[in-house]
């Protein structure tokens, strides 16, 4: 692991392999169980300019813990317990944050419910942990939290209801960055509109791909603008519960990773999850928007993305679908602040990154070969400008010519079939080449998962069967199966499985009252070789997942539903 010694892996993943996720035992969790080389690199000046203001939508948040307390943004326009809207900008005592669901400034975490409400304050402190590491002096001054409680104090369960109405807010006070680390639901058509207003605003948006297992992206990260983030474990492989795909951006450490736990100002706890992974890629995207504050989100995201360690040889069943992979934070700086010098980044092994193309150039061919099978090479022209659109290009690979005309002509991309693609890039005539010109490329995945299923299965009935549909064969790895089960004249739906063998603990059957899977909506799960017991949804609508890993797999199994009139 030497060779990472840049990634950002060595600031905040547990080196001891009995630290867990549980909350008491890890409370006093000493930091000599943490890498620390990252601390001992050069470390970066604050460049005196307006601090970075990262806004996080959770949950609540422990105002008072040591990681959060000097970190913290303030409205100074606003005097704090007066009961006056002092700034007139529709909130009433919003000097630290604001609670957008109980619609008040308290942001702190309701009484004695620290254990439900823990997560705000876990996601801050990856943020602040990594500006305390990067800086010379106090990351204080470079980055602050804006906290946002999108979670009543009332609230049943600990689904962010009101991420949307908390990114609202965040815009509205001018945050640089917001940091979602949770996921799912259906957004409304409003919620989608205030995304895309912030992203209008050029707010860098941060998000969960999601823990539910799937190759798929939730919202908000599955938003176009909004940047997704898978978890790893401490082998660098995805974590069992990480989503994945192609819409996945970057992969970061989602397993032990020390964070403030909010049971007293000194705690700490070992968070895992795509929430651990996005508070840690927020973090890397404010400190390079500190070194560079007028860099657009697309700049960070670039310098983050084409200077990431590929993953995919830890990760042949995921090859694709992680990202540009494992981030490096300061080589990420060193590629940000020199755009002269970003064609020494390529790596062949990144399933996604950019060819420079300069009269400087000692070579006119890349070879694009990552770890893994392939459908195609995709390979698009990003920020092309008047003068280099009608300069010519002649694009090759091995003995096959892909492209040859104006580069106008090329704005549509290009797709080189097959797992490896070796581009030689030239001109018609010397002084036509376009001399600055990125090419952007991604590879495209197979999906193996689809054997037996291929879409969502949308059912009307009172009563039927259904089976994972392998029949005398094992069911597919990879697999992610769905139903939308409806039974139009019941109130509730009835479950008995006849047949049922799956790999244990790693393959299984979900059920969901409503048309999502999501945490909250959770009827049951089961998974191993024992028929499960007889379930009845909450509702006359199911939605039926079925999800498995990359190892193992089994029968399959065979279930009978009824609806059930009251």
């Amino acid at each position: 692991m030497n060779r990472f010694i840049h990634s950002i892996l060595f600031i905040l993943i547990a080196s001891s392999s009995n630290a867990g996720s549980n909350k008491d035992s890890a409370q006093t969790a000493p930091l000599s169980h943490w890498a620390i080389e990252l601390m001992q690199s050069p470390k970066l000046k604050a460049s005196g300019q307006q601090p970075i203001v990262v806004a996080v939508i959770d949950d609540g948040f422990l105002l008072s813990h040591k990681s959060l307390q000097n970190y913290l943004f303030t409205n100074e326009k606003e005097i704090p317990g007066n009961g006056i809207d002092d700034d007139n900008n529709g909130f009433i005592d919003d000097y630290c944050g604001w609670d957008v669901s109980d619609n008040n400034a308290n942001v702190t975490i309701p009484q004695k419910e620290y254990a439900k409400y823990y997560h705000g304050t876990f996601i801050s402190s990856l943020i602040t942990q990594l500006a305390s590491a990067s800086y010379e002096a106090s990351g204080e001054t470079v980055i602050k939290i804006l906290p946002i409680k999108a979670l009543s104090d009332n609230a049943q369960a600990t689904y962010i209801k009101d991420g949307y109405r908390g990114i609202e807010y965040a815009m509205h006070m001018g945050a640089d960055i917001i940091c979602c680390a949770w996921s799912g639901g259906s957004p409304t058509s409003d919620e989608q509109q205030i995304i895309n207003k912030a992203l209008a605003k050029n707010i860098l948006i941060v998000a969960a791909a999601g823990n539910m297992y799937q190759e798929i992206v939730d919202p908000p990260a599955s938003f176009n603008g909004v940047y997704a983030i898978a978890a790893l474990d401490t082998l660098l492989q995805k974590t069992q519960r990480s989503n994945y795909g192609m819409a996945v951006d970057l992969s970061l450490p989602g397993q032990k990773v020390r964070a403030a736990y909010p049971l007293a100002d000194n705690a700490w706890f070992y968070g895992q999850g795509t929430s651990a992974a996005t508070g840690l890629a927020t973090g890397c995207a404010a400190i390079l928007k500190s070194v560079k504050p007028k860099a657009r989100p697309w700049e960070i995201m670039e310098a983050l993305k084409n200077t990431a360690t590929p993953l995919d040889s830890q990760n042949r069943s995921y090859s694709g679908k992680l990202g540009s992979g494992l981030p490096n934070l300061l080589t990420a700086v060193d590629y940000l602040l020199n755009p002269d010098k970003r064609s020494l980044f390529f790596a062949p092994e990144r399933p996604e990154g950019a060819i420079y193309l300069n009269k400087s150039n000692s070579s006119m061919e890349w070879t694009i070969k990552p770890e893994g099978t392939y459908r195609s090479v995709v390979i698009i022209p990003d920020q092309l400008n008047k003068q280099n659109a009608q300069k010519t290009l002649r694009i090759s690979s091995q003995d096959s010519v892909y492209f040859n005309g104006k580069i106008e002509g090329l704005k549509a991309g290009i797709s080189i079939q097959g797992s490896e693609a070796s581009i030689q890039v030239r001109s018609h005539k010397r002084k036509d080449f376009p001399n600055g010109l990125k090419l952007n490329y991604y590879v495209e995945t197979i999906d193996s998962s689809r054997l037996f299923c291929d879409s969502k299965v949308y059912l009307e009935a009172n009563e039927g069967t259904l089976s994972d549909n392998s029949g005398n064969q094992h069911y597919a790895n990879n697999s992610t199966c769905s139903w939308q089960l409806s039974a139009p004249d019941s109130k509730r739906i009835q479950f008995n499985f006849s047949e049922f063998n799956t790999e244990a603990k790693v393959d299984f059957v979900w059920l969901f009252d409503g048309d999502y899977a999501q945490p909250s909506n959770i009827i049951a799960k089961f998974s191993g070789n024992d028929i499960p017991p007889q379930v009845s949804s909450r509702t006359n609508r199911v939605f039926i997942w079925f999800v498995t890993n990359n190892e193992g797999t089994d029968n399959g199994w065979t279930l009978e539903f009824k609806g059930l009139k009251e």
